[in-house]
């Protein structure tokens, strides 16, 4: 089977390597362990991309946050992603913006663009474009090509600094040159920034075919990071032919690397059924492999396939899930976890507890919590009914991107509960939860083009809208 050939002659490169890699392994560990940092700082960067070794992100962490103390920039800056991203540690965006600020006070580009990253988005810090902008530049003007790209946006989006599409295609084109000559002498780390760009169309050309090749190429040499954006190209088509033989050997490859996504994706697709036969006892082999090294999102996806599945559900066991995903800093995790105390589903009913839950996990950024909070004030369903928290809820969860938060928003506007009646910010709101996908929301909005309320009636509109909330449903009841 092409599968099993491509995924046996992946194992027997990377025995080969580690045994290749012995040696000098077991003199960096020495090393470190005698307090050297760069040979820290190595040790760590081996464990995380799997060079000569199996991956393991704990063991990664924990060997950045030594080299990171031991006064290593580059540490500071990868600890910095392992405590954003909650990559073998609890997830702390604000503790990674330290990190982050102390490597670029260092003179730490990559540490500079990171920090001008979270300062954009708000991740950790306080939103601040133009401080964002002005750690981008530093970043820039030291020649790292991530920090051109991220300038070039902030041009091209006025974002932070005065827009200019002229700047904005200067450092565009610097970036590009940066990952080229990267690239072609081998660095797989511009090989995948390339392939991002020939994507994008930033600096260069569009031409997914071209990232296509690169993020095989770099995947080819070993850049586990560079696996995700190739299956995502073979699975949808994007640059290459739709070739689901090659996403699954891919994820394989990953997997077998003891990269936690992978194993993670592995779990999903046995558990689904994609492209592999259903297998509950694999799906959840897979999960606890990447759980080990303390992935969080497969720790949540077993909690909900324990409390919500098809089969062999054990709700006590969900609960054990979801508190060790919650413990890692997953948000998601933690605000179903309020909703299993609010439901009393394998633990005593604790509506009080369940709102403390929740309403902590929609501080930590999920807008489904929000949501849940929500329509548990407007609806009184194990809390006292109270319109304006119910309105302030759904508005919280709204801002945070949740779609079911959307919807209950434009129906509290409709309705003016808790809120001054107001038809058209109704329409406003159904209409932001239809274009994220809700059926829900597509069917408000159908019936408000219908009605006319709070916008002009149109009965195509209606239709159309109609149509595709039942596309919307049937999609979600697909196996």
């Amino acid at each position: 089977m092409k599968i099993r050939r491509i995924y046996c002659t992946f194992l027997i490169l990377i025995v080969a390597t580690a045994a290749r890699g012995a040696e000098s392994l077991d003199v960096l560990q020495k090393k470190a362990a005698g307090g050297d940092g760069a040979a820290m700082y190595a040790l760590a960067d081996a464990y995380d991309r799997g060079s000569g070794v199996v991956i393991d992100v704990r063991k990664a962490a924990a060997w950045y946050r030594k080299a990171a103390d031991a006064g290593d920039t580059m540490a500071m800056k990868d600890l910095g992603n392992c405590l954003r991203d909650g990559r073998g540690v609890k997830r702390d965006p604000a503790e990674a913006v330290r990190w982050f600020r102390k490597g670029a006070e260092l003179g730490n580009a990559k540490a500079m663009n990171n920090l001008g990253s979270a300062l954009r988005a708000g991740q950790g810090v306080p939103k601040d474009p133009a401080e964002a902008a002005k750690w981008f530049a530093k970043g820039a003007e030291l020649g790292e090509g991530v920090a051109m790209q991220n300038l070039g946006l902030a041009y091209a989006s006025g974002e932070g600094v005065a827009k200019d599409e002229q700047k904005a295609a200067e450092w565009f084109a610097k970036a590009a040159q940066v990952a080229q000559r990267g690239a072609d002498a081998g660095d797989v780390d511009q090989m995948r920034n390339l392939a991002t760009l020939y994507y994008q169309g930033r600096g260069l050309p569009r031409d997914l075919a071209k990232a296509a090749q690169w993020y095989q190429r770099a995947a080819d040499a070993g850049d586990v990071r560079a696996i995700p954006s190739l299956v995502f190209m073979y699975a949808n088509g994007v640059g290459v032919g739709k070739d689901a033989a090659q996403v699954l050997a891919w994820q394989q490859k990953a997997a077998v690397r003891g990269e936690p996504s992978a194993l993670h994706q592995i779990g999903l697709n046995y558990l689904n059924g994609v492209g592999v036969a259903k297998d509950r006892e694999k799906a959840f082999a897979s999960f606890e492999k990447a759980a080990e090294q303390g992935h969080a999102p497969s720790m949540h996806t077993m909690a909900a396939a324990l409390a919500y599945g098809d089969s062999g559900r054990d709700e006590a066991k969900a609960i054990e899930w979801y508190r060790k995903a919650a413990d890692l800093g997953d948000a998601q995790a933690l605000g179903d976890l309020g909703l299993m105390y609010m439901n009393g589903r394998g633990v005593a009913k604790d509506p009080q507890k369940a709102v403390e839950i929740m309403t902590q996990a929609g501080e930590q950024g999920d807008g489904q919590a929000w949501n849940n909070l929500g329509h548990a004030y407007s609806a009184g369903e194990g809390v006292p009914k109270d319109a304006a928290k119910a309105f302030d809820c759904f508005k919280r969860g709204a801002a945070l991107g949740s779609s079911m938060a959307m919807w209950g928003l434009g129906g509290m506007y409709a309705r003016g509960e808790g809120v001054t009646k107001d038809a058209k910010e109704a329409v406003t709101w159904y209409r932001k939860s239809a274009e994220a996908g809700l059926p829900q929301g597509m069917d408000a909005l159908a019936r408000a083009y219908e009605s006319g309320e709070g916008i002009k009636k149109d009965r195509a509109a209606a239709a159309e809208w109609k149509k595709k909330a039942e596309a919307a449903k049937a999609r979600s009841m697909a196996p």
